[in-house]
């Protein structure tokens, strides 16, 4: 992974590998790098991605941040669900779109998990360190975007990576 992050600047993330970039081919590096065996999948994966636009982003950096909620998807989707990757364009923007058929977030805690060391316990039990989304949220504001969760009828829980083109 390839970027910069200060000590003297706290929370400052900076690319450090500036490329026009498909926005489609993040989210199958992304797939790529989570290393899971489809075949142990027991969630169903669909993904729709028709984007002319490019974006301007330090692949890497991006990259992991969609690993991150990717794998959150696969830990919080039930056996027999579903995760939904859509790539759309909206304006001069383009939408990153992960869902899944998990139990949604409620709506008080949407922005606070985007924060530092916010902790939740997983379905599992196991006891997360709090930085995956703050590293998210970090990685899509350097690159000028924003990060936020929503709910659909069809996906209770859906974060939306949305940078601009």
């Amino acid at each position: 992974m390839v970027f910069l992050l200060s000590a003297g600047c706290a929370g400052l993330i900076i690319p450090a590998n500036w490329r026009d970039q498909p926005p489609p081919c993040l989210i199958a590096r992304a797939s790529a790098g989570l290393g899971c065996d489809p075949s142990l999948l027991t969630v169903e994966i669909r993904v729709l991605a028709r984007v002319e636009k490019t974006i301007q982003a330090d692949a890497d950096l991006l990259t992991r941040a969609v690993e991150n909620i990717f794998d959150n998807a696969l830990r919080y989707t039930p056996a027999g669900g579903r995760i939904e990757v859509a790539v759309e364009e909206s304006g001069q923007a383009v939408n990153l779109r992960i869902g899944n058929t998990g139990v949604p977030i409620p709506v008080e805690f949407r922005t606070a998990i985007f924060d530092k060391y916010n902790q939740s316990a997983s379905a599992s039990g196991r006891l997360n360190m709090g930085l995956g989304l703050y590293f998210c949220r970090l990685a899509t504001e350097a690159h000028g975007g924003r990060i936020w969760v929503e709910q659909t009828e069809a996906l209770p829980t859906v974060f939306v990576i949305q940078l601009p083109a």
